[in-house]
């Protein structure tokens, strides 16, 4: 199969690697989602309370849940 250079010489097809097309899918996945979920939503926790949009809330629960997945499995030690 021939590859179409782009302006620069490189062929496209060095340029969309599957990784990148995965990343892009991604991105536009994650920008809809902030784009459907703006809304203002109300937390409260041990007594405190928190106005943030609901895309901010899920992606600090998203993180809180990645650092603790993190610091759990960096405990263990290896057998």
């Amino acid at each position: 199969m021939a590859q179409v250079p782009d302006q620069r010489g490189r062929a496209l097809g060095d340029f969309l690697t599957p990784q990148r097309v995965v990343a892009g899918i991604l991105l536009v996945l994650a920008l809809t989602f902030v784009l459907q979920n703006r809304d203002d939503v109300t937390l409260q926790f041990i007594g405190f309370q928190v106005t943030a949009t609901l895309w901010f809330a899920s992606l600090s629960l998203l993180l809180s849940g990645v650092l603790i997945g993190v610091l759990w499995t960096s405990r263990r030690k290896p057998r």
